[in-house]
């Protein structure tokens, strides 16, 4: 009973964030990356999760990772990033993910290179933020006191 509301749970956040299923992990780290270095780049702090809820994040074959902008989150939405569990590559990012329980600082030491700074400003773009609104966003406090 308590997994059939631990899915319901992870069925509830999933449909928030968006879900972005790749045929290959290249592509999934490469998207998995471009989310960290976008939110450093606003400012946010990133967080990354392979299990919600004590149970992996599984659909169809396909491992997940979830992709989170603490503090920065109103303008780089949540996201599920979905690749096929046999790929190599990406069951030694999920892997990597586990053992550093989310630690963006990891990811972004052992997989950084694979993504351009431009590619990451392309990222922010088609999420419709301007270069100023990038430099605003990011002069603004994780946390405001009134």
């Amino acid at each position: 009973m308590a997994k059939v509301y631990l899915r319901l749970a992870f069925y509830i956040f999933s449909v928030e964030a968006e879900k972005k299923r790749f045929e290959e992990g290249r592509e999934a780290i490469e998207e998995a990356v471009k989310f960290v270095e976008a939110c450093l780049e606003l400012g946010g702090i990133p967080h990354l999760r392979s299990k919600y809820a004590g149970l992996p994040l599984r659909e169809q074959g396909r491992r997940g990772i979830m992709l989170v902008c603490y503090g920065r989150a109103e303008h780089l939405p949540s996201e599920i990033v979905l690749a096929p569990g046999s790929d190599p590559e990406w069951y030694e990012f999920v892997r990597t993910v586990e053992g550093y329980t989310g630690d963006y600082k990891v990811i972004e030491e052992k997989y950084g290179e694979l993504v351009s700074e431009k590619e990451v400003k392309e990222f922010l773009r088609e999420l419709g933020l301007t270069e100023e609104e990038i430099e605003e966003i990011r002069r603004q406090p994780i946390y405001g006191r009134d």
